[in-house]
């Protein structure tokens, strides 16, 4: 949902404001960050239940929701009736779902206004905070409604991430262990050796998630458009997607959950081809299996 947080005081010209972006499904608009703090505590769930394909027509009104605060239409709940300008800011607080739609909805709105990006998960923070994806699903697949659109600014404060059920945590783990995946041995290593601290938080917690960012801008710096090399980030999604599918885009298995099966299954198919030793494959199995990246999901 939208959240006014600073208001014009004249007809024209339109001043700028701060809009906030939350999960949605909250009782009632929230018009400071600590009513926002409480309405994300209190509903962790967010959009999850519009994450699936058939969830389009939730996320539709959810986008027009988001779009109809922009324009300070009384019908959406703003607080006044002056539209944000094109100097205006939308800060999206959340995960990758809420960053998808608020992200999509500052790239309509009036042909684009900067947005800000407060990732509250580990997932947002290592993979979704960077690149500039957002979209929406659609009946046919996941993401097929959307654009390349950057942020302004990505503000990730590890603290957050203390707040989370451990279920959650352990799901964004198996995109940090991706980055060691994609070439950089010596930062799988360095997981498998400290994965128990990167769990507990602290400087280890830090030190996993500014590797995995940098990773992932260095990737894509070359390929912004998702044309080459950036199509190595999808490693373990084309079957992580097959499963989610399979689950209904449910809780029963998380994104995080799906890309760990899937990169476990991309590594054997690529053992059946020839491409890699199959001692890899038993590594990287091992890995996941200390870590109990897929211990929790429900069978």
């Amino acid at each position: 949902m939208i959240v006014p947080r600073l208001t014009a005081s004249s007809n024209w010209p339109p001043r700028p404001r701060t809009l906030t972006v939350g999960p949605t499904n909250l009782p009632a608009l929230c018009h400071t960050s600590e009513e926002l703090a409480t309405s994300v505590s209190a509903h962790p769930q967010g959009l999850r239940n519009c994450a699936g394909p058939q969830g389009l027509g939730r996320l539709l009104e959810h986008l027009q929701d988001a779009i109809g605060a922009l324009l300070g239409s009384e019908a959406f709940g703003s607080v006044d009736d002056h539209h944000a300008s094109r100097a205006s800011r939308l800060y999206v607080v959340g995960g990758g779902i809420v960053q998808d739609l608020g992200a999509f909805a500052a790239y309509l709105y009036k042909r684009g206004i900067p947005w800000v990006f407060v990732p509250t998960t580990l997932l947002a923070q290592v993979d979704s905070s960077v690149g500039g994806k957002t979209a929406i699903n659609a009946s046919k697949g996941k993401n097929l409604i959307g654009a390349f659109y950057q942020p302004i600014l990505v503000i990730a404060d590890t603290a957050l991430l203390d707040t989370l059920p451990e279920r959650e945590f352990r799901a964004g783990y198996a995109e940090v262990v991706k980055y060691g995946l994609l070439g950089d041995r010596e930062f799988f290593e360095w997981l498998d050796a400290n994965w128990r601290d990167v769990f507990a938080g602290g400087p280890a917690r830090e030190h996993a998630i500014a590797v995995s960012c940098r990773a992932k801008a260095a990737i894509v710096a070359r390929d912004e458009r998702e044309t080459g090399d950036r199509m190595l980030l999808n490693l373990g999604h084309t079957f992580g997607h097959a499963f989610e599918a399979a689950a209904g885009y449910s809780d029963q298995l998380l994104h995080g959950e799906a890309v760990g099966l899937g990169m476990s299954l991309a590594f054997e198919f690529s053992a059946r081809r020839g491409l890699i030793a199959k001692a890899e494959v038993d590594r990287v199995i091992a890995d996941r299996k200390s870590t109990r990246l897929n211990s929790s999901h429900r069978t």
